[in-house]
């Protein structure tokens, strides 16, 4: 996955032929630990470069398995949290077990992230 932003900082005009200047300032990569310093040699040291939110989880998710933050409860309720881990970056109707809609926007993860939080707070002390 590559997502860039980009912010225009100039267009010039001359006979008829614009140039438009535009400024990379936004990146995010599935692999952004091994491509940062590719990004960084070619847009410059303002480029902010950063993981996907599905990577990231990946990564959320290793860690509670590798620390075992979960040893002490049940199977089931490690399934559920597990499950409810992986729909953090979903859309609150696509929460089933096959993802059918793309990431959800900023705010709905954040909201997801709060509520998680909230029911899971006494588990992730």
């Amino acid at each position: 996955m590559l997502s860039l932003k980009f912010k225009c900082v100039n267009v010039y005009a001359h006979d008829s032929i614009f140039t438009i200047v535009l400024v990379l300032f936004h990146c995010i990569l599935d692999k952004c630990c091994q491509d940062r310093r590719a990004f960084i040699d070619a847009w410059g040291n303002e480029i902010r470069v950063v993981l996907d939110p599905f990577h990231a989880l990946q990564r959320v998710v290793r860690a509670v398995k590798k620390h075992d933050v979960l040893a002490k409860e049940d199977q089931g309720f490690q399934d559920m949290f597990y499950r409810k881990l992986r729909c953090l970056i979903r859309r609150k109707d696509d929460r089933g077990e096959v993802r059918q809609e793309p990431t959800a926007p900023a705010q709905e993860i954040r909201a997801n992230i709060k509520a998680f939080l909230k029911e899971y707070d006494s588990v992730l002390k």
